[in-house]
């Protein structure tokens, strides 16, 4: 990768579990988290000029599958132009517009921990 592509990474995604009082009644177990209570998997996709919340998953859906229901990856043409791209963390699957950190055993290699810091720095 040239040292130049890194400011097409303009934007960060993330996954979090919005807590439910109780278990729903309609497929309450498809809610049950891994955290062990019930909730909503919420998408958030933080950029410097907007803030794009994406819901719709239940709490047992994995941060990668949920992003393959937004419109950042449906229809990459609307948010990322050239060769812009978004971070993520190690849940999501790379794809030519998601540059996670790395996953073990790649993240022990000691090229690939550098580069997990420097994206664990990045702030948008």
């Amino acid at each position: 990768m040239e040292r130049n592509l890194w400011c097409e990474g303009y934007m960060m995604y993330d996954g979090t579990i919005v807590v439910l009082y109780c278990q729903p009644s309609h497929q309450g177990q498809g809610y049950y988290t891994y955290k062990a209570n019930y909730g909503l998997n919420v998408q958030i996709g933080n950029a410097p000029s907007n803030l794009r919340i994406v819901d719709g998953h239940t709490g047992a859906t994995h941060d990668s599958y949920a992003f393959e229901s937004t419109c950042a990856y449906k229809y990459p043409g609307v948010l990322f132009k050239g060769d812009e791209f978004a971070w993520g963390d190690s849940a999501y699957a790379v794809s030519p517009r998601m540059m996670p950190i790395h996953k073990k055993p790649a993240a022990d290699l000691y090229e690939n921990q550098k580069f997990d810091k420097a994206v664990s720095h990045i702030r948008v």
